[in-house]
């Protein structure tokens, strides 16, 4: 009887190892994720809202909040970034200069931008 049970504790500590690595999941090394899609649009370009959002942080860190400086700023830097923004900026405010209407101002901001 004692040798069954020497023989039972040999076998137990024989197998627990073994029992435990199964269970047990080894830790596995961090996977490098790229950079988001969802801040690119269809064309590759970070999207208006992630520039504006990076620039106007950028703005921050100038101590520029408000005013001619301020929109200067921005202007520049989502131009480097986004030049087509800053033209569209630009074709909206002459349209809102012009007074257009809604299919003139359309036609307007479509010959605008493809200049």
């Amino acid at each position: 009887m004692r040798f069954t049970f020497i023989l039972a504790a040999a076998a137990l500590s024989l197998s627990a190892p073994a029992v435990l690595a199964q269970t047990i999941p080894a830790p596995s090394a961090p996977v490098a994720t790229p950079a988001p899609a969802a801040k690119l649009n269809k064309d590759g370009k970070p999207k208006a809202k992630e520039v504006r959002a990076t620039c106007k942080a950028e703005a921050g860190t100038k101590s520029l909040s408000k005013g001619d400086a301020y929109k200067a700023f921005m202007k520049d830097c989502i131009g480097k970034q986004r030049p087509d923004l800053v033209k569209a900026y630009e074709c909206r405010q002459e349209a809102k200069s012009k007074n257009l209407d809604k299919d003139a101002r359309k036609t307007f901001m479509k010959e605008c931008r493809a200049k």
